[in-house]
């Protein structure tokens, strides 16, 4: 009886341990920290060339904290992505969400395998959420749910393709909260 109760009482240790050391995916997709760059922690902007086009926003969805993406200069077809801290995925369906608010587009957001070109394209290497987002134009939090089918397990970084608002008045866009779980 008492070694069935030790065994119970390590089971039910091990699954809290477990729990709590899971990592919510991606890291730091709910924007809360930040380093001394202008995007926030275990995200880059890949276009370090150019001025800054994100930083931090204290118009959230929840918590302090979201991503604030304007477009300085803006000009037609201004394209610039925003790339997640790698992440280990295996084969399957994942879910990914996000809330954004205010206005732009979101050309595309993809899973881009190692050290593969990340686009719209949908590749062994570089897997597209879909349906896509599209034309954001919101002055309330909206939230975005999509699916992206891995066919190879690995690393992958999450990758967003933004565009510009068009328009040098255009209102900055917001994202918060973004998410991924395995369906």
């Amino acid at each position: 009886m008492i070694l069935k109760k030790e065994f119970l009482t390590l089971a039910i240790l091990i699954m809290v341990s477990s729990a709590m050391n899971a990592q919510s995916l991606p890291v730091n997709g709910d924007f809360e920290k930040w380093g001394s760059t202008k995007v926030p922690s275990s995200w880059r902007d890949d276009f370090k060339d150019q001025d800054s086009l994100f930083s931090k926003s204290t118009d959230a969805f929840s918590g302090i904290y979201a991503l604030k993406m304007i477009f300085v200069p803006q000009k037609p077809n201004d394209n610039r992505r925003i790339t997640s801290k790698p992440m280990n995925l295996e084969v399957g369906k994942y879910s990914f969400s996000c809330y954004l608010k205010g206005e732009g587009q979101v050309r595309y957001v993809a899973f881009t395998k190692g050290k593969e070109k990340t686009g719209s394209k949908n590749t062994e290497f570089n897997r597209i959420g879909i349906p896509a987002i599209g034309n954001v134009v919101t002055n309330e939090w909206k939230k975005y749910t999509l699916t992206i089918e891995i066919q190879l397990a690995g690393e992958y970084h999450l990758n967003f393709g933004i565009n510009a608002a068009g328009g040098s008045k255009a209102p900055a866009l917001l994202m918060d909260n973004v998410s991924i779980s395995k369906l």
